[in-house]
């Protein structure tokens, strides 16, 4: 198989896992089920590839998102419905972890490529519809209410998921920016406009955690990241203090210690547009099932704390903490490995987000986790590709300097 073939089938494959929702909600419904099918037939591929011709072993990640999967699907049989969903789900995280290990493995150039190309084609054409729809208006929901409400009841705001949800593909999308420009150089002007659409995109949603999360990522790799700043980055004193703040958040409400950025700055209220109200039906589902929760299915409670604890109970809480800490103990290390620190930033960034948003659930969140627990493998692998072009660069250039020299004798 040539490698273009390969790389079109990569493509096709982030393709088929990165669907967005416009194709479902708007009724191309032909072109769901296309997708839904490859779906099917590339994740067959991929645990074929993974289990049998490279015969590799279950890595730690895997073995973590099995044990979370196995007390979900616990769950979600005792709750009665919504198994096929889970099933889609826990299938695709599972083959979409497999396909991002084998290619960091054996393609990371083709990983990076693929990514940011299928995420460069998604951002762009949302961010073109939103201003088709909205122009370019801050804010949307506040500025044009009338719109909003219009295209919340009988369209979509955003062609990739809801308002809230969209985030799911913005920060893996900006992850793949970043990785495209350690490929390259940090003024890779095509990395940096996608950039610049995902900004412009969470000002137009001015979903407020998606906007804070971006801003600070964006602060990261402009001013600390390979700076002598970056000593100053303690992974895991790092990580361990935005969970205390979410904890503290969620179960304790201490957000009014931080009244003046939640109102002032983002211009919400305390109740974080009454996210606190709807955190309440979670804690009744929890307490009507504390030990294995309601299931997959529960409804989306806009904290990912709250929504782990009403999905699988105690135990499927448990379990996906101890997935979370084996996947932060992998990269969240004081190393001087620069792409680590960067993911331990993006990861707190995201735990700080759990406050605000389901981010169990959205797919991006495990694409993120993939990267970053092979982060020192990608930066081995970045320096080395470099080093060799810079030899292939210097090898010609000594060529081309003797040929010269052999013509003007």
């Amino acid at each position: 198989m040539s490698s273009a073939i390969r790389f079109l089938f990569i493509l096709f494959a982030f393709a088929t896992f990165l669907k967005p929702a416009c194709f479902d909600i708007l009724g191309f419904g032909a072109i769901n089920t296309f997708f839904n099918v490859s779906r099917v037939f590339v994740a067959i591929v991929i645990f074929i590839q993974y289990l049998f011709i490279e015969k590799k072993v279950p890595s730690k990640l895997l073995k973590g998102e099995l044990m979370v999967f196995a007390c979900w699907f616990l769950s979600t049989i005792f709750s009665g419905e919504g198994l096929s969903r889970f099933f889609i789900f826990s299938v695709s995280i599972l083959s979409l972890t497999m396909l991002i290990e084998l290619l960091i493995e054996h393609r990371l150039k083709s990983l990076i490529h693929a990514l940011f190309v299928i995420y460069f084609i998604l951002i762009t054409v949302n961010l073109v519809y939103l201003i088709s729809i909205f122009g370019f208006t801050i804010n949307i929901e506040k500025n044009a209410r009338s719109l909003y409400d219009f295209y919340t009841e009988n369209a979509m705001v955003s062609l990739l998921s809801s308002p809230n949800m969209t985030a799911s593909f913005l920060f893996p999308a900006l992850c793949s920016a970043i990785l495209l420009m350690l490929l390259t150089t940090k003024k890779n002007l095509i990395a940096w406009l996608m950039v610049a659409e995902i900004f412009c995109t969470v000002m137009i949603l001015w979903s407020a955690t998606s906007l804070t999360g971006v801003f600070l990522i964006v602060m990261y790799v402009l001013f600390v990241y390979e700076t002598k700043r970056e000593r100053w980055i303690k992974p895991k004193f790092l990580i361990c203090t935005i969970l205390l703040l979410g904890i503290g958040i969620t179960f304790f409400k201490i957000q009014y210690l931080f009244s003046f950025i939640i109102e002032d700055i983002l211009h919400k209220d305390l109740t974080m547009t009454g996210r606190t109200n709807v955190w309440n039906i979670g804690f009744d589902g929890f307490f009507s099932s504390p030990i294995l929760g309601c299931g997959f299915i529960s409804k989306t409670i806009d904290n990912g704390y709250v929504q782990l604890l009403f999905m699988g109970g105690i135990i499927g809480t448990i379990a996906y903490f101890t997935f979370l800490f084996l996947a932060l103990k992998a990269f969240c290390k004081n190393r001087i490995i620069h792409l680590e620190k960067f993911f331990s930033f993006v990861m707190a960034v995201i735990l700080l987000m759990f406050i605000a948003e389901s981010w169990p659930q959205f797919m991006g969140l495990y694409i993120i986790i993939a990267l970053a627990c092979n982060a020192s493998k990608i930066e081995v692998k970045l320096s080395a590709t470099k080093q060799h072009e810079k030899n292939c660069r210097i090898a010609y250039r000594a060529q081309q300097k003797r040929e010269d020299v052999a013509v003007s004798a």
